[in-house]
């Protein structure tokens, strides 16, 4: 789990604990979450369909622009919003790991994770 803030258009959430998963496509959040950051209507984002972390069955995901924030690092990408997942969000290879070297250390108890921002030029 790592601790972070989205932020979509000037509206800020609090600390959002989320997994950090190299196994997803993208960044997704519960759709829980759009209320808090203003999303009024998140149908009007690019709808796709979010499958295997909500148990199976296919849900409709609805992308926007938001900023993460992860520790003093901010970035820019599109996530998704989608009903029915069971965390509060997902950090994937696109929009995550595209801006992040990760090390998982599984030796400690519980197991550590090192984020270190990777500045593009």
């Amino acid at each position: 789990m790592l601790p972070i803030r989205l932020i979509y258009k000037h509206t800020q959430s609090g600390v959002i604990k989320v997994v950090v998963d190299s196994g997803s496509t993208t960044c997704v959040f519960h759709m829980d979450l759009c209320k808090a950051l203003g999303i009024k209507n998140p149908q009007k984002g690019f709808e796709g369909t979010l499958g295997g972390i909500v148990g199976g069955r296919s849900v409709p995901v609805y992308y926007h622009s938001v900023t993460i924030l992860v520790g003093a690092e901010r970035f820019e990408t599109v996530a998704g919003f989608a009903p029915g997942i069971s965390v509060a969000g997902i950090l994937g290879r696109k929009g995550f790991f595209e801006n992040f070297r990760v090390t998982i250390d599984p030796s400690e108890a519980p197991p550590s994770l090192e984020v270190v921002r990777i500045h593009r030029v």
